[in-house]
């Protein structure tokens, strides 16, 4: 009888804790993933300037060098979200109103120079290339609106 109680109350506590197992679902991201990138030249080589979204600066996106990125950096999404490249420690160089969609990939260029800057705001696409090659995304960022073309191999893209 001692050894039905005992099997019983062990099965007994197996239902129990197996039917309280919760199950592990992630919530969804709300957020959009934004790099910022400081390739402002004529005259910005020497000045850094910080990303901010909303008035905020984002981490990673401070005081950033010329031609150096912040890494991708989560964002909320939504539209009209401001995104802004502010010389640091100073007032805003350039911005843009955007519309972020959740769990996608952006980056955004302050270009052209400091007395003309510019702001690029690009998706970008983040799948694998087919097999045996490579992507590569060229951006005109010059400041004097210098038409450029590009060449795989002597292909003109």
């Amino acid at each position: 009888m001692k050894k039905i109680l005992v099997s019983f109350s062990i099965i007994a506590a197996i239902i129990a804790f197996s039917a309280c197992k919760k199950t592990n679902k992630s919530t969804p991201s709300t957020n959009a993933n934004v790099m910022f990138v400081h390739a402002c030249a004529a005259g910005a080589t020497t000045i850094n300037l910080d990303g901010k979204a909303n008035g905020s600066t984002v981490a990673g996106a401070a005081n950033m060098a010329f031609l150096k990125g912040s890494g991708y950096q989560p964002i909320a999404a939504g539209s009209g979200v401001d995104l802004s490249f502010f010389v640091t420690g100073l007032n805003i160089l350039t911005h843009s109103a955007e519309s972020l969609t959740a769990n996608t990939y952006y980056t955004a260029f302050a270009g052209g120079s400091i007395t003309a800057p510019s702001f690029v705001f690009t998706t970008d696409d983040l799948s694998a290339p087919s097999s045996g090659n490579a992507k590569i995304r060229f951006v005109n960022l010059s400041p004097d609106n210098l038409t450029t073309s590009c060449y795989v191999g002597t292909t003109k893209n």
